[in-house]
């Protein structure tokens, strides 16, 4: 079955709910994206191409509802649609759109108001995309305290100049500024919510672990953006800052995360973006849940 947009979906990890909230999607060629991959590895994993052989990434936010607190992972693209050809000087082909982030949230009877930690697994523009309204000064989530790990956050405040296309915007960091809470690893920024650092993608990189009860599920980021990097070990993303790093990131999750009561989400992935690894050791396949 090719590949589609993940959809709305909702988890419960014991008393604690998780539901994705969809906000837009890219269209890209594999070859591009990734680097080091067997020569038929597309050819064998084309449930994550669509028709025409693109590979489908989806934007968007995790909801998490626990113990009186609303929090969203990451706040995906934002009201934006580009053609990644024009921005890459024709490096990259397809289109990248965002905008349903808050439609989503209203569909499950939430308002932007109500939201009261944003957790962020890294401050590239495709995960801060919300952090204002569009392009205004204005907060998206005013009463949110938002919570970033203490290295992505130093290393934003000065990025390399080679850095700078996916850097957050000023406006971005201004409002992240004014209500912000560094952590580390093994921090609990909310009840029943736990950094787990996973760098490589960029060196302050964090996912976010959630336990209730006898299950756990991990909120991945960036750490992996495509379930095929689990099933081919050796794969690096283009814009992995650390692809060694980034590796050993994968292969830690899949010893850290498989087998019963295990749960991975990929914000990146195509439906559905829940699901479990047999591991604990690379290569693996993801098994969808839903």
């Amino acid at each position: 079955m090719p590949a589609r947009i993940a959809r709305r979906s909702t988890l419960d990890v014991g008393a604690v709910r998780v539901t994705y909230l969809p906000d837009g999607a890219t269209r890209q060629r594999p070859a591009t994206q990734f680097v080091g991959a067997a020569p038929d590895a597309w050819e064998q994993h084309g449930e994550f191409l669509d028709e025409e052989g693109w590979l489908i990434m989806s934007f968007g936010s995790f909801l998490i509802e626990s113990e009186n607190h609303k929090t969203l992972v990451d706040l995906s693209w934002g009201p934006h649609s580009v053609d990644l050809g024009q921005v890459s000087g024709g490096a990259l082909e397809g289109t990248a759109f965002g905008g349903g982030l808050l439609e989503s949230l209203k569909a499950v009877g939430i308002e932007p108001t109500d939201i009261d930690t944003v957790l962020y697994s890294h401050l590239h523009i495709d995960h801060v995309g919300w952090a204002t309204l569009g392009d205004t000064q204005e907060a998206a989530f005013p009463n949110a305290v938002h919570v970033v790990s203490e290295e992505e956050w130093t290393f934003w405040q000065n990025p390399p100049r080679d850095d700078t296309g996916a850097a957050p915007s000023e406006a971005q960091l201004s409002i992240l500024g004014e209500n912000l809470r560094l952590v580390q690893d093994g921090d609990n920024p909310v009840p029943g919510v736990t950094v787990f650092a996973t760098p490589g993608h960029t060196a302050g990189h964090a996912s976010f672990v959630i336990g209730s009860g006898r299950e756990r599920a991990i909120i991945l980021g960036d750490a992996v953006h495509c379930p095929i990097e689990f099933t081919d070990p050796e794969m690096s993303f283009m814009a992995d800052t650390d692809g060694t790093l980034a590796r050993r990131t994968r292969a830690r999750l899949a010893r850290d995360f498989s087998g019963p009561g295990q749960i991975i989400a990929g914000g990146h992935f195509p439906d559905p973006v829940f699901g479990r690894l047999d591991g604990p050791e690379l290569p693996q396949d993801f098994r969808p849940l839903g």
